[in-house]
């Protein structure tokens, strides 16, 4: 039981490590959309720092009165809190319209839209580049 405990969670960061795929585009930001990013990777960070905790307050609750109860209502909380950060982070990042292996297009709000190019820099369609 202990080592099913322990193996699960280490076997699913490691299924995690080798499918996650990072792409490198650096995005011009203006001053609000910054803050907001910023902000957005806050709440996430405290919000999962709050499941841990969430979990080890569940855990003692549940000792002390003896009810599952006790252990679900915190841990119902952050994980409300959780989803809440990752909707916020959702809303903050910038839209990708169109993906593929030669270019990427970013809706930049006001700004309209980038194209993102291998052979080339960062343009706006029908405008000038940046």
């Amino acid at each position: 039981m202990l080592i099913s405990l322990l193996l699960g969670p280490l076997i699913g960061v490691l299924i995690l490590l080798v499918v996650r795929v990072q792409h490198d585009i650096t995005l011009p930001y203006c001053e609000s959309c910054w803050s907001g990013f910023k902000k957005a990777n806050l709440y996430e960070t405290t919000s999962l720092l709050s499941f841990f905790g969430a979990f080890i307050i569940g855990l003692v609750l549940l000792l002390n009165f003896d009810s599952v109860l006790a252990l679900f209502v915190p841990v119902t909380a952050s994980i409300a809190l959780i989803v809440w950060a990752q909707r916020n982070k959702k809303r903050v990042q910038p839209r990708f319209k169109k993906v593929d292996r030669k270019q990427a297009v970013v809706s930049a709000g006001r700004y309209g839209d980038v194209v993102f190019s291998k052979a080339t820099k960062a343009t706006v369609p029908g405008g000038s580049s940046w």
